[in-house]
This record gives structure tokens, sequence and C-alpha cells, in this order.
């Protein structure tokens, strides 16, 4: 079975414009900002229930839960992010979604067959409290990996309407769920994973009729024959190279916690996963409507072969991306200190210090989500895999020697490293074949005005906040910072940003 690598009929000059672009990150605003809100009131509710110790138990679950499904799923993920935007015939969207669909059903059961052999090996050498874990940890990695992957087949037909709301139901139910469980059951990390579960697993049946697979009977008449596995081989040989790079980059973003659990205990896991959530979700904030929209129409523009339009957009997003994230970045910096107090329960406070960091770093590692892209069109995944690989080591090697002598603040420096040596090296690599540009004095401008600002406003909202209180002192800062933004980009114009250049 064969899907065509390009489609003919896409003019990209003509789709591919910025108007439509904007009007898809409109649509997928809301499904981003919701669970984002929902989940910083997760995180706000869990860390007043538990204990430090509890929660950072909570916390390696969902890790653990997040790399078994990036192993099991990425593949079928990427295959068909990558050639479903693409198909304009109706027979072979079909004949694709038979292949997602048994590639679905054979994911499942190799993951039900994989839990049941290990549960020997958990329940014989773990102690109680992580036996107690085990089942709904692989029960949301079953979940996760239907969710995602029926998630993957909305954004890919840029249905951004159902996307955004199957994320806020989803958030939702599992907010609702784990709560009910925890106060009705037990207030224990296995029960808050319990309702994660079943706030996913309650939408697949639906989803699975929103994104027209084949009904749950006809899988069991699927012919599984020669076009069929044929299918499913080429989908395997365009996700499965990616499978290490997705491996590398979820322990990129989750070693961390291991290796504070090894040399430090669960409790300062707790209270570095605590405020990392709050962070990751303030940055999906900035980055998910934009990937979700852009991705497909960038897809299309790489199939079509236009090195200079793809430069285009990757440029003007680029220029957009870092000059929010230095923003973001002095945000943070202003006003962690508030967050942790307005969300964290007291234990957690303490570690807002390292929420300026883990922005600087997750903006970089969600920056090269985009300057990665030429190396992606390319077909030069095993460079990805490689700077990936590289990457974990950097963060791997610091964090150890870091985390036993300072404490889990470090790792989030160790993180950063990774996530700097991997956008800096991906993107020397990535303008070789799309050469795109970025305009560093513009954002040079904007970085200095923004340090240059933050210090200043820290400083008034003391003086203010020592003579008038503190509720003065936060609304001056407030005021202050979005005088500042709204300033930056006024002097350095919001349109420059978005022009349209040659590369």
């Amino acid at each position: 079975m064969k899907w065509p690598e390009r489609n003919p009929k896409m003019d990209c000059h003509n789709e591919l414009n910025y108007g439509s672009l904007l009007k898809k990150v409109m649509e997928y605003a809301p499904g981003s900002l919701l669970p984002a809100l929902l989940g910083l009131l997760s995180a706000a509710v869990f860390t007043h229930i538990f204990a430090a110790f509890e929660y950072g138990r909570y916390s390696l679950a969902l890790s653990i839960a997040a790399f078994a499904s990036v192993a099991a799923a990425a593949w079928l993920q990427t295959s068909l992010a990558r050639y479903l935007p693409s198909l304009q015939d109706q027979g072979e969207i079909n004949k694709l979604k038979e292949c997602i669909a048994g590639g679905l059903a054979l994911i499942v059961g190799a993951e039900a067959i994989l839990a049941v052999i290990m549960a020997y090996g958990v329940y014989l050498f773990q102690p109680p409290g992580w036996q107690d874990l085990y089942l709904p940890t692989a029960g949301l990695i079953i979940s996760s990996s239907l969710f995602t992957s029926l998630s993957v087949v909305l954004q890919a037909e840029m249905r951004a309407r159902e996307y955004s709301r199957y994320n806020i139901l989803t958030t939702g139910l599992k907010l609702l769920f784990s709560l009910t469980f925890v106060l009705l059951v037990a207030p224990k990390a296995e029960w808050i994973v319990y309702g994660a579960v079943a706030g996913t697993i309650i939408l697949i049946p639906v989803m699975w009729r929103e994104t027209k697979l084949l009904p749950f009977g006809s899988l069991l008449q699927l012919k599984m024959d020669r076009p069929f596995w044929s299918g499913i081989k080429r989908l395997a040989a365009y996700g499965l190279p990616m499978i290490g790079w997705y491996l590398a980059v979820a322990l990129l973003g989750t070693g961390d916690r291991y290796v504070i659990q090894w040399f430090r205990g669960a409790a300062e896991v707790g209270i570095y996963s605590a405020n990392y959530v709050l962070i990751t979700g303030a940055v999906g904030l900035l980055n998910a409507p934009v990937i979700l929209a852009a991705h497909p129409f960038l897809m299309k523009a790489g199939s079509e072969g236009d090195r200079r339009q793809t430069g285009r957009w990757l440029g003007n997003i680029i220029d957009w991306f870092i000059a929010a994230g230095i923003l973001l970045t002095g945000f943070i910096w202003l006003f962690s200190g508030d967050f942790a107090q307005w969300f964290l329960g007291p234990q957690f406070r303490e570690g807002h210090v390292i929420m300026p960091v883990i922005t600087a770093g997750y903006v970089a590692f969600q920056l090269s989500m985009y300057t990665h892209k030429p190396l992606e069109f390319a077909g030069k995944t095993h460079v990805m895999l490689i700077v990936a690989v590289l990457a974990v080591v950097v963060s791997a090697v610091l964090n150890i020697y870091l985390v036993p002598r300072m404490g889990y603040g470090a790792s989030a420096y160790a993180v950063l490293a990774g996530y700097l040596f991997y956008n800096i090296i991906v993107s020397y690599a990535g303008r070789k074949m799309v050469p795109w540009q970025v305009r560093w004095q513009l954002l040079a401008g904007i970085t200095a005005i923004t340090i240059l600002g933050s210090i200043f406003i820290a400083y008034e909202r003391n003086s203010i906040q020592s003579q008038w209180g503190y509720a003065a002192g936060i609304i001056a800062a407030a005021i202050q910072f979005l005088l500042l933004g709204g300033g930056i980009f006024y002097l350095f114009g919001f349109r420059k940003l978005f022009n349209v250049r040659p590369t």
C-alpha cells in the first residue's frame, strides 16, 4: 500500500497563509488554555491534600506512564501525522484508517500482554507502596496510547474544534474522577492515577467514532491480509526510526525525577514536580496552539518541496516564539513566588526558585520542535536521534553530578543544558537544508529590555509593597509588566515578527 508523498492539488503559496494559521491557532487555543488552567487547579488541589512524598509517588507514576506510552504508540502517531494530512482521495483515507485502527489494536494487545508479564516481577520485588501503583499505571499507559493517537488523527485532519473539545473534556474528567476517588476511597497516589485512567478511557469510544475509524465490532473481522500488513509496514518504516527520538526526548523531560528519587527521595521529587507542572502548563499555553495548527501546514509545505516558503514559515514562527519566550521567562521570574503561594501547598512552595530556569529550558525545547523541522522534512531522523541521545547524556551527567551535592534545584539547570544543547545542534544542522533567518538584533533588543525592565519592576514592587502592602505591590508589578510587554511589541513593531521576508 502506498500513500502519496505530496498532494499535487495543494498549492502551498495559496493555501498556506498566515490568516489560515491564525484562525487555526485561535481554534486550538481553548483546547490548550482550559486544560492548562484545569491542570493548574489540579496541582493546587492535590499539593494541599498530599504530603510531598505522596505527590512524588504520583509524579513518578505519571513519568513512567508517559515514557511507556511513547515507546508503544509514537511510531503510529508519527506516521499518521505524516501521511493523513496529504491524502485527498477518500478511498485512500479509509485504507489508512483501517491500518490505524488495526495498529491501535496491536499496540493495546502488546501493552496488555507486557503488563501481565511484568506484574510478576513488580509484585515480587517492589515494596507494597509501589505495588499499589502498578495496576493504575498500566491502565494509564494503555488509555494514554489510545487517547493521544486519536487526538493526532483529529489534528492531522485539522479538526481543531474537536481536538480542543476532547482535550478539555479529558482534563476536566481526570480532575473530577481523581478528586472523587481520593475523597471517597483513600487519599493515596494510586487513586489519583485511577482517576486519570477513568477520565481518559471514558472518552475513547466517542473519539473512536468521531475519527471514523473501524467500529470496535468490525475490528474482530478486520482482514489482516497482505494489503493490511503492507500498510502497517509502511507506517512502521516511517515511524519506528522516530521511536528512539521520542524515547530520548521523553527521558530528557522525565529522567530528572528518577535521579532525584535515587539520590534525594520521593519528597524532593514531589516538590520539584509540583513546580514543574505549573511552568510546563504556562509554556504549553504559549506553544501548543501554534505547533498544533502549524504542523499540518508545515508538513504540506515540506511535501511540496518549497524550501523558500517553508523557510519563511519557520523564520517567522521562530522569531515570534523566541520573543514570547523571553517575555514569559521574565514574567515567571517576577511572579514565581506568588504562583507558589497561590497554588501550591506549604511543603511545595520553596521550589518556586526553579520556575524561571524550568521556563527557559522548556521554551528552548519547544522551540526545537520548529528548528528540527528541516531535518524531519529531509528524513534525517537519525540525526535528530543522535542529537537527542547526546542531549540526554549531557543532562544525565550533570544531574548525577549536581543533584547529590545541591539537591533538586540543580536538576532544573541540568535539564536546561540538555534542551539548549539539542536546540543549538539541530538549528545548525537544519538551516543547511531549509534556510531560515532569525532577527538577532530585534530579539537581542527584546531580551535586554526584558531583563532590565524586570529588574526595575522587582525593585519598584519591593518599594511599593513595603509601604502599601502585598496587594498594592503585586498589582503595580503586574501593570508595569503589562506595559513593558506592550511597549516592547510597540517599539519593535509586532508586525515585524510576522513580516514575510525572503530567505
